[in-house]
């Protein structure tokens, strides 16, 4: 299935590096049971796409059609994450800091229940990291700030799809990352290109999907 973006949605994501969208088709009940039962037994909450087939047709096909209207560039799949009100951040960062992957492209984020957006001062940085409700999803360019302490004022969990650019992703030390050298139980080092083999190409620009 195809997912169109308007020109209009196109430019706010573009102006904006954000954008919720609902009525791309996923399974949210079945989202979140299978990627809690994957985040119980893998360390950190990390990769569990390459665990669960649910989650690998999610990230590699499932969204591939927004993503390509999003960002229009050759992505590969680069992590995901289980996020709970008590292991998000503490304090407001881009979600380019989360992760040990320098070439992030696009992150998709869902939530496991319908949010309200607790009070904001009118000053406070970055955006609410949530949608809100659970059929809505949260593309945001990984840049954005977003507003972590948020989302402990919730009972919300988050699933979180990265996306790296397909030509120049690359594995790196980032010491605010507890995950940081997870890869290297695959055979990277830090400094090293991401391969195909394990974290495949899912969308090219340009093919028809």
């Amino acid at each position: 299935m195809r997912t169109v973006i308007s020109s209009q949605q196109a430019s706010f994501f573009s102006k904006n590096g954000y954008i919720e969208f609902e009525g791309v088709p996923f399974d949210s009940p079945t989202l979140f049971i299978t990627a809690k039962k994957a985040a119980d037994k893998i360390p950190f909450g990390r990769d569990l796409w390459r665990e669960e087939e649910f989650l690998r047709a999610l990230s590699s096909h499932g969204l591939a059609p927004t993503a390509l209207s999003l960002t229009g560039k050759s992505l590969r799949i680069a992590c995901d994450q289980w996020v709970t009100p008590q292991s998000a951040p503490h304090q407001t960062v881009p979600c380019k800091d989360m992760f040990s992957i320098q070439g992030l492209a696009l992150i998709a984020i869902f939530a496991s229940l319908a949010i309200e957006s607790p009070p904001r001062r009118s000053a406070a940085p970055g955006i609410p990291p949530f949608p809100h409700s659970q059929q809505q999803i949260l593309f945001v360019k990984p840049h954005i700030l977003l507003d972590w302490p948020l989302l402990a004022k919730t009972k919300a969990d988050l699933y979180i799809i990265a996306y790296a650019l397909a030509d120049s992703a690359v594995y790196i030390h980032n010491p605010k990352d507890p995950a940081t050298n997870a890869l290297k139980k695959l055979g990277y080092s830090f400094g090293d290109v991401l391969q195909n083999k394990f974290h495949p190409i899912v969308i090219k620009s340009g093919l028809s999907l």
